[in-house]
């Protein structure tokens, strides 16, 4: 129930997918109900390009490798000039120089004796040093991101921050085979030779064997200074300027997109085709009103539980009786259930016209349900649940909550004595009349720009519809949870039903005997609050089981033959036949489907009462001998059990007192304190026999139901006057003349326990 009813009331659950693809067609402009952000197409694309192009690339410039190199070869051609002749020249320098283990003996050869010229020494220093000056030396993969950015590069030297070697070239280093770098060294070695190197030995010293000795000597003497730093230049491009998002404010037409030229209006011709700049902008939308549906949808559910909590903690409070079940569940829920689902047909159905859809809301099924399942209290608070909860469908719309509260409303006050089925219709009509009057002075109030006459007329037909409705689905409920609602107990009561008329036919006197029980008791339902419907259904069923064996209860007694059933019989056997008109009649509820609450009457109506007559009878024939086995006294009780309820212990007294006074008050002259004994014995037997132990008749109950019950009886046995030629004993104290037979005694002993076994006696022989 709670996941339907979040499901129901939740519009993003419901909300359709918004057209995205290019050249995909809408009906109608979509402009943006929530803020968000979005970036324009190909944006992303091109800040990506950017940063990888634009953002910093630090290397590191290591000025201590131009030390160590020179270093290098002045250890070499320092060692070489302290060779001795004749010595193993390859052994010697392999010493100095592992690199130098594979030069040829010729080259090292020559090698010694450029090491003896001391301005060859000074012109490969100066070769160095004018080279590591003016050039970065770095790797390949290095120099080509040195390279790259020319105006995003940052050159630092360890445990410093400054920038170097901005003006400075870049040359790759491979290995000494190098071109670029061999040729550099020739063309710098070319510019220091004519001052420093003895041009004697050769006339073309660098293409001379000399000058490749001199040229792969200086290569032994290069080395890389600048090195990538990836770590700092990853910090450099994660702290590019992020990209910058276009803000969309709420209500934004997003598509059709206005005509740039000449500021013109967007199209309003429709369908109308997404073009690729609208279609980006959509899926953004679409994706920023996912994330805010999801937040919605977390409230939603919150709203729902609290009202889950709300309603439950009212019914466990207030109406304890219905339990906590699934039934209890089911019937509190499906009512609101129904109108939210309907209403939610209505706003889907109405599609662009949404805005009079909330008018068709149909709250007056949840008032009509509530009252007819259930009880008024809680109509009223399932109405305004329902009507608020319908406020989550309809966003939030104030006047949709409004009209749903007071058609509910007119709807449980319409039902609130529900008497006639007809009174469902006029609900209806009142629904729609208060629906109609609420719209227009909300329209009036609102200043609305709909069309009252039309928002009126649908909320009119949405009262007539509940009706319709809650006719169309009562008896659906009637029979799923087996609720007997007032319009079933209206049915019951018509005495059309075939076990009455059946009754009329075989026991008419006992029919009478109900007429008159259900008058008594429903004047005591009015007074104590209790539903009368069921009362009166109750009166009727309750002796149908004397159909059985009419001609056994006084009231069908016509003949005299029928008077003397009882006489020949012994006790137990009258008892049993007596007692035998309950399980008789709970056999015939069952066989015509009567509700099982009807069906309690016939059990709990004389509850585990003493049928004293007879009682009497068996312990005087066990006094005299004519009965051998002592007399037990649960022997002549009912069976039970006792009344459960506050109906059936009203029926309880009013059969008693009602049997009574037809046998004491009937052709006589009848007095106000006569009616108020018979009334106040009947109830304070029963009171102190514990028949109301089981149910919730109080005390101020019972002196409601006595009231209601003497002056129900005063108008019943009113004083007549006397017409010409009758003879009537107006002495109030004298029985009636009319006899009274054993049977009569024994009709008056079992339905009210009334008095001493003589006055028994005395009725029982009387004629």
């Amino acid at each position: 129930v709670f996941v339907l009813t979040v499901l129901t009331t939740s519009p993003s659950v419901w909300l359709g997918g918004l057209p995205t693809r290019t050249g995909e067609e809408i009906q109608r402009p979509i402009q943006a109900e929530a803020p968000f952000s979005y970036f324009p197409v190909n944006y992303l694309e091109e800040w990506e390009k950017k940063r990888a192009r634009e953002h910093t690339r630090v290397f590191v410039y290591e000025p201590a490798v131009r030390h160590d190199r020179i270093e290098r070869i002045e250890r070499v051609l320092e060692s070489a000039e302290e060779l001795n002749p004749g010595s193993h020249l390859a052994t010697a320098f392999a010493e100095v120089d592992e690199q130098l283990e594979e030069w040829s003996p010729e080259e090292l050869e020559i090698l010694a004796d450029l090491a003896d010229d001391e301005r060859f020494r000074n012109g490969t220093r100066a070769v160095l040093e004018r080279l590591y000056n003016n050039t970065l030396i770095a790797s390949i993969t290095d120099a080509a991101r040195y390279r790259a950015n020319t105006g995003n590069r940052r050159v630092v030297q360890p445990e410093q921050s400054e920038f170097l070697g901005e003006d400075m070239r870049i040359t790759v280093w491979r290995d000494e085979t190098d071109i670029e770098l061999s040729n550099l060294l020739r063309r710098e070695l070319g510019a220091v030779i004519t001052d420093r190197i003895d041009t004697s030995k050769t006339a073309d010293f660098p293409d001379s064997p000399h000058g490749q000795v001199a040229m792969r000597l200086l290569m032994l003497g290069v080395a890389s200074n600048l090195t990538f730093d990836e770590e700092a230049s990853k910090r450099h491009y994660d702290s590019f300027p992020p990209p910058r998002p276009v803000n969309v404010e709420r209500g934004t037409l997003l598509a059709p997109q206005p005509v740039q030229a000449g500021g013109e209006s967007p199209a309003t011709t429709y369908p109308h085709a997404l073009t690729n700049e609208e279609s980006h902008l959509l899926t953004a939308y679409s994706q920023a009103l996912r994330k805010v549906n999801t937040a919605k949808f977390a409230a939603q559910v919150l709203f729902v539980f609290i009202a889950f909590m709300i309603i439950s903690f009212f019914v466990m409070k207030f109406s304890r009786e219905l339990g906590f079940n699934s039934n209890t569940i089911l019937i509190l829920a499906l009512p609101v259930l129904l109108a939210l689902m309907l209403g939610r047909l209505f706003l889907l159905l109405a599609g662009n016209g949404g805005e009079y859809a909330g008018y068709a809301f149909p709250a007056g099924v949840i008032g009509i349900l509530g009252v007819l399942l259930l009880d008024v209290r809680l109509a009223i608070l399932l109405v305004t649940w329902g009507c608020l909860l319908f406020g989550l469908e309809a966003n939030l719309e104030y006047e949709f909550v409004i009209v749903g509260l007071f058609g509910g409303y007119a709807a449980v006050a319409a039902l609130y004595n529900f008497r006639e089925r007809r009174e469902v219709l006029y609900a209806g009509l009142l629904i729609g009349l208060t629906n109609a009057a609420t719209i227009s002075i909300l329209q009036f109030i609102g200043d609305s720009e709909l069309d009252p006459v039309t928002a009126a007329v649908i909320g009119a037909l949405s009262g007539i519809m509940c009706s319709l409705i809650s006719f169309a689905v009562l008896p659906v409920f009637e029979v799923a949870f087996r609720i007997t609602t007032d319009m079933r107990l209206l049915e019951l009561c018509g005495l059309q039903h075939p076990l009455l008329k059946r009754m009329e036919e075989v026991a008419p006197g006992t029919l009478q005997h109900t007429l008159n029980v259900a008058k008594l008791a429903e004047s005591g339902a009015s007074v104590i609050g209790v539903n009368y419907l069921l009362v009166r259904a109750g009166c009727y069923f309750h002796d149908i089981g004397k159909m059985a064996k009419p001609e056994y209860f006084t009231e069908n007694q016509l003949t005299s033959e029928d008077k003397k059933r009882h006489n020949d019989l012994k006790p137990q056997m009258s008892t049993l036949i007596i007692k035998n008109h309950v399980k008789e009649g709970i056999e015939l509820a069952k066989q015509h489907n009567l509700p099982p609450v009807v069906t309690a009457f016939i059990a709990e109506h004389h509850g585990t009462t003493l049928i004293e007559y007879f009682h009497r009878k068996a312990q005087s024939q066990f006094h005299d001998g004519t009965l051998k086995e002592p007399v037990r006294q649960d022997d002549y009780r009912y069976p039970g059990p006792k009344p459960q309820s506050i109906e059936t212990a009203l029926v309880m007294l009013a059969d008693t007192v009602e049997a009574t006074a037809t046998a004491k008050l009937s052709g006589r002259t009848v007095r106000e304190d006569d009616i108020q004994q018979i009334v106040r014995n009947a109830i304070t037997h029963k009171f102190n026999d514990g028949q109301f132990d089981d149910c919730n008749l109080t005390l101020r109950d019972l002196n409601l139901i006595r009231e209601s019950f003497i002056k129900t009886l005063r108008s019943r046995f009113h004083s007549r006057i006397d017409y010409p030629g009758t003879k009537r004993d107006d002495r109030p104290d004298r029985p009636s003349k009319r006899p009274k037979t054993q049977s009569d005694a024994f009709k008056t002993t079992q339905s009210e326990g009334d008095e001493d076994t003589q006055r028994l006696r005395q009725i029982a022989t009387t004629g």
